[in-house]
């Protein structure tokens, strides 16, 4: 590592030699027992270091890795992979790290997804697409420190629930859950505790299998969450899940494209009185919808793409994002 002083500042033009060679170990990892992957990351030393291998950024005043950006790196050709937790840890600073749509199943026995608590500077994981069992929640319940985590349809077919949880995420601010509804008896609410965690501002529930809401007198509401996606969800009684969104009484985006919606079920998006935009592209629509979304006083966006509408919306401030 070279350091470069420039403006009474120090700044890092390599990387650390250990970093170096775990970054090298990883790419064995990826590629066993024979891919090509990542083939910038070399033997020999260049003047910025692994630094400026793909995937790989560093700090500009530290020199450390805090980002590994390793989605669809892993060829498909080759057998399941599974995850090693302490290939990891020798990055000290690592902040974000993806691992998105590489065929991960699973761990190495004692290498599990809660190792990496040890990074206490991990803020963002994305597991997005692969496939591992429901084991996965309690491992990654140890990671306290995440603001952003992706697992969208990271549950294989071939899995059935087991009565696993997602606790002590309690910075967690951004959740995608989108497209788990093909694991067989999962409760997606009950799993994601979703009222334990207090700073989640957004959360992505899309193509799952929702029914309602738990507003009971006895459960917090979440006054942390803004953005909602319900895209595609599966659900038997849409008025009765909207009426259940009262949880979010700080709601202000939603998202309810590609679904059926009867005309009589708007009314019952009312009670969200700090709601700014309604999002409802693709979806079935009643004739009348225009003439009805006028109880929705707070909205500032109306979005219906490919909705098939036509007709006059009352006026109230709203603007509407129509391609018809």
């Amino acid at each position: 590592m070279v350091l470069s002083f420039l403006n009474r500042k120090w700044y890092c033009l390599g990387c650390f030699e250990e970093e170096r060679i775990s970054l090298l170990y990883l790419k064995e990892n990826i590629n066993f027992p024979n891919g090509i992957s990542l083939p910038s990351w070399v033997e020999y030393e260049t003047k910025a270091g692994c630094c400026h291998w793909e995937g790989v950024q560093c700090s500009n005043t530290t020199g450390r890795v805090i980002q590994l950006d390793l989605y669809d790196i892993r060829y498909w050709t080759l057998e399941d992979w599974y995850f090693n937790a302490s290939l990891f840890l020798p990055f000290q600073e690592l902040r974000n790290l993806s691992l998105g749509y590489n065929n991960l199943v699973g761990w190495i026995e004692n290498e599990g997804f809660d190792k990496l608590s040890k990074l206490k500077s991990l803020e963002a994981l994305d597991l997005r697409e692969n496939s591992f069992d429901c084991n996965i929640l309690s491992s990654l319940s140890q990671l306290s420190s995440l603001k952003h985590l992706n697992l969208q349809e990271i549950f294989g077919q071939r899995n059935t629930y087991s009565h696993e949880r997602l606790l002590g995420l309690k910075k967690l601010q951004v959740l995608d859950f989108s497209g788990n509804h093909g694991i067989k008896d999962i409760d997606v609410l009950s799993v994601l505790e979703l009222y334990a965690l207090n700073d989640l501002v957004e959360l992505d529930l899309s193509k799952n299998e929702i029914e309602k809401f738990n507003t009971s007198k006895d459960t917090k509401t979440m006054h942390s969450l803004q953005v909602l996606y319900l895209d595609g969800i599966i659900v038997s009684n849409i008025s009765n899940m909207l009426q259940s969104l009262r949880a979010f009484p700080y709601l202000k985006n939603l998202y309810l494209r590609y679904m059926k919606i009867p005309i009589a079920t708007i009314y019952e998006l009312r009670h969200l009185s700090k709601l700014e935009g309604l999002f409802l592209d693709n979806s079935h629509l009643d004739a009348n919808f225009l003439q009805s979304i006028g109880v929705m006083t707070s909205l500032k966006f109306l979005s219906l793409s490919s909705c098939g509408l036509g007709g006059t919306l009352l006026d109230h401030g709203c603007y509407c994002g129509l391609d018809i």
